[in-house]
This record gives structure tokens, sequence and C-alpha cells, in this order.
């Protein structure tokens, strides 16, 4: 009996490098390493902050619309019909009968 072994077809693939000494590539591969982690953890730093900042955004956002509610119902009793007569009252005004305007006759201009 005959045997037959497959090999699978790789074919050899030699990379032109320059043959840089181990401790020249190690120090390439941590400083590549540092820089990532360095740029992950300031993206982190600005994602934490601007949430942060949102959820105070966000609580005064609150604050100016109840501010803004109370506001509303202070205008609401204000311009109430019964503190108008009331003002109208204490102000000593009279119901006009009629309007009259004046209107110029001819090119009038006024001057000084």
């Amino acid at each position: 009996m005959t045997t037959l072994t497959l090999r699978p077809f790789a074919p050899s693939v030699e990379l032109c490098l320059p043959q840089l000494n181990r401790k020249v590539w190690l120090s390439l591969g941590l400083l590549c390493l540092g820089l990532l982690v360095y740029v992950s953890l300031w993206q982190n730093i600005k994602v934490v902050s601007s949430i942060y900042q949102l959820q105070q955004l966000q609580v005064k956002l609150a604050e100016l619309q109840k501010e803004n509610e109370i506001l509303q119902a202070n205008t609401l009793q204000a311009n109430s019909l019964e503190n108008l007569e009331q003002l109208v009252t204490q102000l000593n005004l009279e119901k006009v009968d009629s309007v009259q305007f004046i209107s110029p006759q001819g090119n009038v201009v006024v001057t000084r």
C-alpha cells in the first residue's frame, strides 16, 4: 500500500524588512501600544465629561421649565379680569364714549 500525504499549498513569503534587533521592535510595539491606550483613555474621558455636562444641562432645563410654569401661572393670574377691574378702579380711569382723531388739512409740515 502506498500512503498519500496532502500538504496545503502555502508559498513562502519573506518580508524584506531591515534586520532590526529585538529591542527596537519591542520599543516600537510598546510605543504603539502606549499611544493606543492613551487615545482610548482620552476618548473615554471626553465621553464621560460630555455625559456629565449633559446631565447638568438636563437638571438646569428641568429647573427652567418649572420656573416657566410658575411665571405663566403668575401672568395668567395678573391678567385675570378681576385684577384688571381692580386696576381700573385704582387708577380712576373712566369709560370713553367715542374717539375722534385729528387729521391735518393740506400739506402741513411740523417744524420748530
